[in-house]
């Protein structure tokens, strides 16, 4: 499972966890890790020891406080999804404001389902897009304000491309 964790106004690491192994930014970790109690760990890296707790964890943003030593760390994450949908220009991380739509891969729009100034919520259908002879229900991933529409029904977007500004 790959992560990546955000920290320190937007630095970011990637970290992988694979066969028991800890893998950040691309090479092999040789860290010695141990879970000591509840949310307590001890980390010993390159020769210096780290006491690490986890002193808040919101789950449902992945937003969390880490204590590493005496110094307090707020760090972001996002799993393998979130980083999938953030390369399709959809954002699942983060505030529940919506963000601008993007196509999340290159079709034909079959049906535009909201109207600008239309307030929408997470869900709200947004876009049918046809790809593949499939069709592709694009949806809100937060609460908004439909600003712009930028193409039109039977039109053939390019993935990433601009569909919907919102406020």
């Amino acid at each position: 499972m790959k992560y990546n964790v955000i920290y320190n106004e937007n630095k970011a690491h990637e970290i992988e966890l694979k066969d028991n192994k800890i893998i950040i930014d691309g090479q092999n970790a040789d860290i010695d890790l141990v879970h000591i109690y509840k949310e307590k760990y001890h980390i010993i890296d390159n020769n210096e020891s780290f006491n690490i707790e986890v002193v808040r964890a919101d789950f449902q943003n992945k937003t969390f406080e880490i204590k590493v030593n005496d110094t307090i760390y707020p760090i972001q994450l996002e799993d393998e999804l979130d980083m999938l949908l953030e390369k399709m220009g959809m954002s699942a991380v983060g505030s529940n404001t919506m963000d601008n739509v993007k196509a999340p891969m290159p079709g034909l729009v079959l049906r535009i389902t909201v109207d600008v100034g239309q307030e929408v919520n997470k869900g709200d259908n947004l876009i049918v897009l046809e790809a593949m002879k499939m069709e592709n229900i694009i949806k809100a991933t937060g609460t908004g304000k439909v600003k712009n529409i930028l193409v039109t029904e039977k039109q053939a977007v390019e993935k990433n491309q601009l569909l919907i500004e919102m406020e």
